[in-house]
């Protein structure tokens, strides 16, 4: 039988929380379940929802099994690292963007790729290897290679090598 303790992430404080997080995560080995339940069948309106959180003993497969996802970011400070964290959303409903803007060709799933794309990322990255290979020319290069000859030529004349 799975045990289940309930977490007040409303009270978190500086005080209890680390003890919290120490005694069931680290010592006991527990995950953080958050089931969040939206507002059921509606997408527009006022933005309800009700937060649960609980520490359970349940192994990542079976929490897996019953829809749960890895949400690392969700209690982002430095006492929860190293702590297994589920979210699951109840009543969740996808936005049809085809019926409300038919000129976007985009759905959830490109608009995922995208956000979790990291080519932009890596082309900033290789556009600046590439500008530092160019600014290195070679006259620079023979002039490093000149000085290094001179390093060496140096420490041997001076009895230092």
């Amino acid at each position: 039988m799975t045990k289940r303790k309930e977490h007040k992430y409303t009270r978190e404080s500086i005080f209890t929380t680390p003890f919290e997080i120490l005694w069931y995560a680290h010592i006991r080995g527990m995950s953080l379940t958050s089931d969040w339940i939206l507002k059921p069948g509606e997408l527009g309106g006022e933005p309800e929802y009700q937060r649960v959180e609980y520490w359970t003993d349940e192994k990542k497969e079976d929490l897996s099994a019953k829809g749960y996802k890895e949400a690392n970011g969700l209690h982002d400070s430095i006492f929860w690292s190293g702590t297994r964290r589920y979210a699951k959303i109840h009543n969740g409903k996808e936005f049809p963007i085809e019926e409300y803007y038919p000129a976007k060709k985009d759905t959830a799933y490109t608009l995922n790729d995208a956000m979790l794309s990291n080519s932009e990322k890596n082309f900033k990255k290789s556009m600046a290897r590439a500008q530092l290979t160019a600014t290195a020319d070679w006259q620079k290069l023979g002039l490093m290679a000149l000085l290094g000859v001179g390093v060496i030529v140096a420490t041997k004349y001076f009895g230092i090598w």
